[in-house]
């Protein structure tokens, strides 16, 4: 268990668990911008642009980025659709060469600004998009995820105060959220359980995630648990017998003493 008076001092681990996500939905928007945007700019090109031929008529040498080598940059030429000859350099330099003097390639390019162009191939179109994207994909969820779930909740209790029962859950014991983790750490959730006295069927309960043990707040009682009449498998447990800052994620351990006048179950 963490210390819970660094928790305290610092906020707990849900408040990582609720920043976390916006830097990481920042982050992922962040990659994602420039993926469609370049993307959007080559499709263009291809969509609205002219085609021509391209020579690679020079390869130069330019210092690497740590200064320890060189990489080979091509120039190229072009003719427009109005007779305008076009030299550019271009910024995707290799060591080995990727091209060699002489060799032609298709390019795309604007006929009113020839000097807007990229050279029809993989590297040069596609691969900075995709990389930027690829890192956007795997980084997103991390951010949407969990705001879905915290809508998903809202929307279930306003559901539930609309129309709910409210029932009296045997307690089932202390476990741990393993779907989620800050570190090492796992988060706590109060367990209950249910039988419905019409079907005879049990169901069983859990409360939101707690970083907190909340051995020494439970109840002499059972549980209170909002359910859907009509689906009790949309619920909402009640813990107000657990400070509200140690449901926020922002509280500490009770101490000793006062923890031996409530009951541990």
């Amino acid at each position: 268990m963490p210390d819970t008076r660094e928790l305290s001092a610092v906020g707990g681990p849900l408040w990582y668990a609720r920043v976390l996500p916006l830097i990481f939905l920042c982050v992922g928007g962040g990659l994602a911008l420039p993926a469609l945007v370049m993307l959007a700019a080559n499709l263009s090109l291809h969509v609205f642009g002219a085609a021509a031929v391209a020579t690679a008529v020079e390869i130069v040498q330019e210092p690497d980025s740590d200064g320890s080598g060189y990489v080979s940059c091509p120039k190229f030429t072009f003719h427009a659709a109005n007779g305008k000859e076009l030299l550019w350099q271009s910024h995707s330099c290799s060591n080995p060469s990727a091209w060699a003097q002489g060799e032609r390639v298709r390019v795309f390019y604007y006929p009113s600004h020839p000097s807007y162009n990229v050279v029809d191939t993989f590297a040069q179109e596609w691969l900075r998009p995709l990389t930027f994207g690829l890192f956007a994909v795997c980084v997103l969820p991390f951010g949407v995820l969990p705001l879905a779930i915290r809508r998903r909740r809202a929307k279930l209790r306003q559901r539930l105060d609309g129309c709910c029962q409210c029932i009296d859950t045997e307690f089932a014991g202390i476990g741990r959220n393993t779907l989620v983790s800050v570190g090492d750490e796992h988060p706590y959730r109060v367990l209950s359980r249910w039988t419905d006295p019409r079907s005879g069927r049990q169901y069983e309960f859990h409360s939101i995630d707690l970083w907190m043990d909340p051995s020494a707040w439970l109840p002499r009682g059972g549980i209170p648990v909002r359910i859907d009449p009509e689906n009790p498998k949309r619920y909402e447990m009640e813990i107000p017998f657990i400070p509200a800052e140690v449901r926020e994620g922002f509280g500490s351990q009770p101490s000793a003493d006062s923890a031996n006048d409530i009951s541990i179950r």
